[in-house]
């Protein structure tokens, strides 16, 4: 084991002596926007209508955890991390089975992993835009719920897209704006009985998806940047 240490200590040295790399906590706080896009399974046709009928409502959301930046030139750089999103909107309250209430039903709540490729239009990294994708680990029940004539269940793993800017303000914090969009469904419900509509009658399915935009803060706990002259 010590060997281990004394090897990894060695090789991970350039990384930490570059001082290229910096750690931050991050939090944000902004705007929800959830969108429903529903399909009709026809009968006994046994298929799909896709686009059906869609709806959209306005919430809240915010985020907290920490990220680690490093750059691979003057101008480059990659960044991942941990955190905790949260995103809510309104919506009915649920009867779910054995008669309890469900208030959060329009909510997605997920540790999140980050990938992002980031440029600095300058030196100085005073400013920084990233552009990414992340990795969702869903923390709604993971269970079927059943409620009333139909179910639903929170998508254990799903994906999103981010955008990002970030100003330097001083020595250690920064402030920035992040756009973030679910690229597959969070939650997803099936009605159980049939609808009869003009296009036939069938089962709807609608899915769930968040579009997040946040005003973030961000403190540099360890690591630096060398001014590049």
């Amino acid at each position: 084991m010590k060997r281990i240490f004394i090897m990894l200590t060695f090789l991970l040295f350039p990384f930490w002596a570059s001082a290229q790399w910096s750690a931050y906590i991050t939090g944000g706080v902004g705007g929800a926007y959830e969108t429903m896009s529903e399909s009709l399974f026809l009968v006994p046709q046994y298929t799909y209508v896709d686009g059906y009928s869609s709806s959209a409502a306005y919430g809240y959301s915010f985020q907290g955890g920490l990220d680690i930046e490093y750059f691979i030139s003057p101008r480059f750089g990659l960044a991942t991390g941990l955190g905790y999103t949260f995103s809510h909107s309104p919506g009915a309250t649920l009867n779910v089975t054995g008669g309890s209430l469900e208030t959060k039903w329009h909510a997605e709540q997920a540790i999140e992993i980050p990938i992002s490729l980031l440029w600095s239009p300058d030196r100085r990294h005073l400013s920084t835009i990233s552009l990414g994708l992340s990795s969702n680990f869903s923390l709604m029940y993971n269970t079927l719920i059943v409620y009333g004539s139909g179910f639903l269940w929170y998508n254990n793993y799903f994906w999103g897209a981010h955008v990002g800017y970030s100003r330097q303000l001083g020595d250690r914090l920064r402030l920035g704006i992040l756009l973030n969009r679910n690229l597959n469904w969070y939650m997803e419900e099936i009605a159980f009985q049939k609808i009869t509509t003009d296009v036939g009658s069938g089962t709807l399915r609608a899915r769930h998806y968040y579009t997040n935009l946040l005003v973030t803060v961000s403190y540099r706990l360890l690591g630096g940047r060398k001014e590049k002259k």
